[in-house]
Order: structure tokens, then C-alpha cells, then sequence
């Protein structure tokens, strides 16, 4: 039997973690092709941008397992880019996050509260109300 992608896997859970507890991702993970411009992101506050060949259908189901790159935006400017996954960037999100003193973003304030607390062990380890029962 073959064993699973290990990045595959984490990028369909934190995928789909938000989905589960209610928040809406779709403004936080976005897909672009290698050759759109940068100036779409101006007006976004966090964004994981994961960069994919010309060659590849976006659909809104596809994990892209395979990009070219993967970028965090913060404040409509690249802070970091060919980052290898996803996984990768959300958890160098989080450490910019702590670094910088920022906020989560508020349609993904549900999936970082439950990553930070029961997947990384950080601060409390009692979720708020609305996210145990969302």
C-alpha cells in the first residue's frame, strides 16, 4: 500500500479546517497563474498565494500540491514568496504573526484560534464557545 503525501494531507486539512468551524477561506487562500501581476494583491490585508503554471486549470477543488511558488501577502505586499507548500507558509504566517503583532484575519479568526491552541499547544488549550461548537 502506498503511504500518503504527508503535504498533501496537511494541505487538505488546513484546507479544510475552516470550512469545518465556519469561517469563509476563500479571501485567505487564493491561486494565481506565474505571470498575473502583483498589483491585484494592493488592497488585501492576509493572503496565502499559492502560484501555479499557466498550464493549470484553477478550480476552487484542486489542492495545486505541485506550484511554482507559494507567497504570503500582508498588507498588499509580498513578505515572502517561493515558499515551498502551504503548510510551510501558514506556519511562517504564524510566526510573522507573533513577530509583527498582528491581528488574524477575521473570516479565518475560528481556524487560527483552533490551529494555535490544539494543533500548536500555544496559549490556552480551551477553545472559545463559538468555535467548540461551530
Amino acid at each position: 500500500m502506498k503511504k500518503p503525501d504527508v503535504t498533501a494531507v496537511r494541505t487538505l486539512v488546513l484546507q479544510g479546517i475552516p470550512v469545518l468551524l465556519g469561517d469563509d477561506p476563500s479571501n485567505f487562500y487564493n491561486t494565481s497563474f506565474d505571470s498575473d501581476s502583483d498589483e491585484a494583491w494592493d488592497q488585501v490585508s492576509v493572503v496565502l498565494l499559492t502560484v501555479i503554471s499557466e498550464d493549470v486549470p484553477i478550480s476552487p477543488n484542486h489542492l495545486h500540491l505541485d506550484p511554482v511558488s507559494t507567497a504570503i501577502i500582508l498588507e498588499g505586499g509580498i513578505v515572502m514568496d517561493n515558499l515551498q507548500n502551504l503548510p510551510q507558509a501558514l506556519c511562517l504566517l504564524f510566526g510573522l504573526s507573533y513577530a509583527l503583532h498582528l491581528d488574524y484575519p477575521k473570516a479565518m479568526k475560528n481556524t487560527f484560534s483552533f490551529i494555535q491552541r490544539v494543533m500548536l499547544g500555544l496559549g490556552e488549550n480551551k477553545l472559545p464557545p463559538q468555535t467548540s461548537n461551530s
